[in-house]
């Protein structure tokens, strides 16, 4: 599969029938949304589109959303790259597809960087395509930002900051200024290959990021 036979079209017949099966399963533009591509700036995944695939990535994306929209008028798709843009991708303007494609643009986060907490805070906000960018860019698009991944530095045993209750209360305070319209889900695996270093809601291994988080999100203000 390539992002080019994607761009021609080859796969649309696909995500017709998966809207189709989405439709009958009772799922539509109020109660679900796509998140195509995601991390597609990241050399991980079968979409990954490094530089000179940024045409291929746009036209492949609007053949997707304009397949599944004729089954199901208005349905949701969030474009979301990982923070940073580090793994060959060019800007990442470059691959946005138009904002009649795109209901919500946004970055996933992980608090992977050691160092004191004020200090890898201000790294996220202000690294090359950072939280900082991702505000701007939500004004730019008229799209509500928003992290639909976030969490402690997984896998188990990589850099950052632990138990970290204070990364958790940023990205709550960042997403409330940020982003009301937006909203923020936490990406945290409890078994297999891409295990984190915590588990909601036992918090076992990160008890303070645990409490914090569920002190913060339980009850849907955030």
């Amino acid at each position: 599969y390539t992002l080019a036979a994607g761009a021609a079209g080859t796969y649309n017949a696909y995500f017709t029938t998966l809207a189709s099966n989405l439709s009958a399963a009772g799922w539509n533009s109020k109660n679900c949304m796509i998140r195509l591509g995601w991390e597609f700036n990241g050399n991980w995944g079968y979409w990954s589109a490094p530089a000179g695939q940024e045409a291929n990535f746009v036209m492949y994306w609007r053949n997707i959303v304009t397949a599944m929209r004729a089954v199901i008028p208005g349905l949701k798709f969030v474009w979301s790259p990982n923070i940073g843009n580090n793994w060959g991708s060019s800007a990442l303007e470059n691959y946005y597809p138009g904002s009649a494609y795109v209901s919500y643009v946004g970055l996933d986060v992980y608090d992977t960087l050691s160092g004191d907490n004020s200090t890898t805070w201000n790294s996220y906000l202000t690294m090359n395509y950072g939280l900082n960018w991702l505000a701007r860019f939500s004004a730019t698009t008229g799209k509500p930002a928003c992290i639909p991944e976030f969490g402690l530095g997984p896998p188990a045993g990589s850099k950052g900051g632990g138990d970290d209750p204070d990364f958790i209360a940023r990205i709550a305070a960042w997403v409330s200024a940020n982003s009301p319209a937006g909203y923020v889900s936490i990406w945290d695996p409890t078994e297999g290959a891409g295990i984190t270093t915590w588990a909601v809601p036992s918090g076992t291994s990160a008890p303070n990021s645990n409490d914090e988080f569920v002190n913060l999100f339980h009850d849907g203000s955030q």
